[in-house]
C-alpha cells in the first residue's frame, strides 16, 4: 500500500475542500456518508476490505495516504489510532472534536496540490511531523491548533495561497536541538496573503532559557519562529530566595530590571538589591514596594554570560502558607531592560519545597517516592497514581503494604493504576514535614510523563498532589540537620557558625545563603535525632545569634 504521488494533508475541526477528483488514488477511501468514526474499520474502503486507515493492529500502514471524496463527514472524538501519511479530501469533511486528534508524518516530496479550504477549528489540531505537508489554496487557524514537530531545519510548511491565523501553534523540538537565531518558517503563503497572528506560541524540548519568537512577514506571506534567549529568575517558593541568569546564551547586557507581583507577594526588606551591595557599583533603586521592585543603572551596565553565576537579590519573595495544600501565589513577572532601550520579558522558574505531597520520579530508573515537602504534617489514609498510557510498573511497586508499614494494604495494582488504603478502621498514617518513603520502581523506563498523584486526609478531604521528574535524594533528616546524619547536634551548630554569611555546609533551607534562618532551625530543633541533654542554655543561643547577625551585618550593607 504505498501509491503516494502528490498528497494533501488537511486536519480541520471544520474542513471542506471542493476541486477535482485525485490524481492518483488514496489508498483507503471514506464510504458513508456520515457523520460517521474515523476509528470504525466499517467507513472505509481499501484493497484489502473494510480498514482503519493506518491500520489493522498487528500489519500498520503508516504510509496509508486517506481520501474522502464523496461529499461525507468523518470524525475523531478520540486519537486517531493508526498514523498515516497524507489525507487527501476532495469534496467532504474530516471533524476533529475535543478530545479527537490525528497524526500525519512523512510525506513524500511530491505532494498532491491542494485545493480549498482547510480549517481548524476550536479543539481541532493539524498534526504535522517531519515532512509532514499540508498544501492548500486557503488555510484557516479559527481557534484550533497547529502543532509542528521539526525532525531537521528543512520541516515542511503550512503551504497556502492564502492563510489567517487566529490560533495556537505547538512547536515540539524534541527531535532536534536548535541554536539561538536560528528560524524555522511554519506557514508559507502566497505574498501578500498571510492575516492575523498565532493567539500563543508555545514550544517544548528546547533547552533552558530558550524560547520562541513568532515574525510575520504579510509582504513574502510567511510565519515564522525564531529561536531567542532569555534570562531566568529561579525564586524558592519556600525561603523566597530568588536570582537571576543567563544559562543558554550569548550574552546578555542589562542596565535595569524590575519585578512584580500583582497580589504584592514581594518583600523590600527580603530583597537585596545591587545597589545594596554595591557591586557592581552605580546601581540605584526605584521606590520598591509590595507589588514591585525595580532598579536602573544610568551609567552603566552588567553583562551576563552564558552559564555564569547567577545574581542573587536575596529573599525579595514573600508567601507563607497558613494550612497544609493551601496552592501558593506564584504571580511574579520579571522584566529587564538593555542600554539599546530594549524591554525583554524574562523567564520565572519556581523552586524548592511543594506545600503539598509530592511524587518523586526518576525517568532514568523508574525510582519513585512518595514526599510530604509542606511544613505542615498531615494524616493520610488513601491514595492513588494513575497513567493514562499504562506507564505504571506494578512489578517493580515496592507498596508501603510491602514494606509493612502500619496498617496499609495494596488495591490490585495496573499499569494505569497504584493504590494503597490504610486499613485500620479510623485514622491513617501521618506523615511528618519532609518525612518521604521511596516505592521502588513504580515508573516505567520509557514512559510518558503523565502521572498524577491524588490522596485523602484522614478527614475525608481529596486532595490533588504533584508530580516532579528528574533524579532525587530522600534526606530524612529533622530540619537543621546540615550534615545528613540524621540528628541536629553541635556538629550542625559549627557548620552554620563557620559559613555564615556565605555559603555550603550550614544552609539548611536550600536557599544558597548561611543566615539567621539557618541558626533558627538548628537551634528550634537541637537535639532531635540525638540526646536532649545536649541542647545549649537559651542565654547561649541568644549571644550566638547577636555574635552571628553583628557579623553579617558587616559583610552585607543595607541602604532603604
Amino acid at each position: 500500500m504505498n501509491y503516494r504521488n502528490r498528497i494533501c494533508l488537511a486536519l480541520v475541526g471544520a474542513l471542506t475542500v471542493p476541486g477535482p477528483l485525485f490524481a492518483q488514488n488514496p489508498d483507503v477511501l471514506f464510504n458513508v456518508p456520515g457523520p460517521a468514526d474515523w476509528n470504525v474499520a466499517a467507513s472505509w474502503t481499501s484493497p484489502i476490505g473494510p480498514v482503519v486507515p493506518g491500520g489493522p493492529a498487528g500489519a500498520e500502514y503508516p504510509e496509508d495516504v486517506v481520501g474522502i471524496s464523496n461529499g461525507g463527514t468523518a470524525f475523531l472524538a478520540n486519537a486517531a489510532q493508526f498514523p498515516v501519511d497524507g489525507l487527501v479530501i476532495s469534496n467532504g469533511t474530516l471533524e476533529i472534536r475535543q478530545g479527537g486528534s490525528a497524526l500525519i508524518q512523512n510525506a513524500p516530496p511530491n505532494t498532491y496540490a491542494g485545493f480549498g479550504t482547510t480549517r481548524v477549528n476550536p479543539n481541532g489540531t493539524l498534526n504535522l511531523i517531519g515532512n509532514g505537508k499540508l498544501d492548500t489554496d486557503n488555510f484557516v487557524l479559527a481557534g484550533g491548533t497547529l502543532k509542528t514537530t521539526f525532525t531537521g531545519a528543512a520541516n515542511s510548511p503550512v503551504l497556502a495561497d492564502a492563510a489567517t491565523l487566529n490560533g495556537r501553534l505547538n512547536a515540539d523540538f524534541s527531535s532536534l536541538a536548535p541554536t539561538v537565531g536560528q528560524s524555522f518558517k511554519v506557514v508559507d503563503a502566497a505574498a501578500g496573503a498571510l492575516s492575523g497572528a498565532f493567539t500563543s506560541v508555545q514550544a517544548t524540548g528546547l533547552a533552558r532559557g530558550l524560547v520562541l519568537e513568532p515574525v510575520y512577514d504579510a509582504a513574502s506571506g510567511d510565519a515564522s519562529v525564531t529561536v531567542d534567549n532569555r534570562l531566568i529568575m529561579t525564586v524558592n517558593r519556600r525561603t523566597g530566595a530568588a536570582s537571576f541568569g543567563n544559562v543558554s546564551g550569548p550574552n546578555i547586557t542589562i542596565d535595569g530590571y524590575t519585578i512584580a507581583s500583582s497580589s504584592g507577594q514581594l518583600s523590600v526588606s527580603g530583597w537585596q538589591s545591587l545597589d545594596d551591595k554595591n557591586s557592581p557599583a552605580g546601581w540605584f533603586e526605584a521606590n520598591p514596594g509590595a507589588d514591585r521592585i525595580s532598579e536602573l543603572n544610568p551609567g552603566g551596565e552588567l553583562i551576563l554570560t552564558a552559564g555564569g553565576a547567577s545574581i542573587a537579590i536575596g529573599n525579595p519573595y514573600d508567601w507563607t502558607p497558613t494550612a497544609f495544600a493551601e496552592a501558593p501565589v506564584e504571580d511574579l513577572t520579571f522584566r529587564y531592560f538593555s542600554p539599546d532601550g530594549a524591554s525583554t520579558p524574562g523567564l520565572i522558574e519556581y523552586t524548592g519545597p511543594h506545600n503539598n505531597i509530592v511524587l518523586l520520579v526518576d525517568t532514568a530508573t523508574g525510582a519513585a517516592a512518595i514526599q510530604n515537602q509542606s511544613t505542615f504534617a498531615a494524616e493520610i489514609d488513601f491514595y492513588t497514581i494513575t497513567s493514562a498510557s499504562n506507564s505504571l510498573n506494578p512489578a517493580g511497586w515496592v507498596s508501603l503494604d510491602d514494606q509493612n508499614v502500619e496498617a496499609w494494604a495494596e488495591a490490585n495494582p495496573k499499569s494505569n493504576r497504584l493504590s494503597e488504603l490504610f486499613g485500620a478502621g479510623t485514622g491513617g498514617s501521618l506523615f511528618s514535614p519532609n518525612e518521604a518513603y521511596e516505592i521502588g520502581n513504580a515508573f516505567t523506563v520509557g514512559g510518558q510523563r503523565d502521572l498524577q498523584i491524588r490522596f485523602t486526609l484522614s478527614d475525608g478531604t481529596s486532595i490533588d498532589g504533584i508530580v516532579e521528574y528528574g533524579p532525587f535524594e530522600i534526606s530524612q533528616g529533622p530540619l537543621g540537620d546540615t550534615n545528613d546524619d540524621g540528628k541536629v547536634d553541635i556538629v550542625d551548630l559549627n557548620n552554620v557558625r563557620n559559613n555564615f554569611g556565605g555559603q555550603g555546609l550550614g544552609d539548611t533551607n536550600d536557599d544558597s545563603v548561611v543566615d539567621i534562618t539557618d541558626l533558627n532551625n538548628v537551634r528550634n530543633n537541637f537535639g532531635a535525632g540525638g540526646s536532649p541533654a545536649s541542647v545549649p542554655e537559651p542565654s547561649a543561643w541568644a549571644l550566638l545569634g547577636v555574635g552571628l547577625t553583628a557579623l553579617g551585618m558587616v559583610r552585607r550593607r543595607r541602604s532603604r
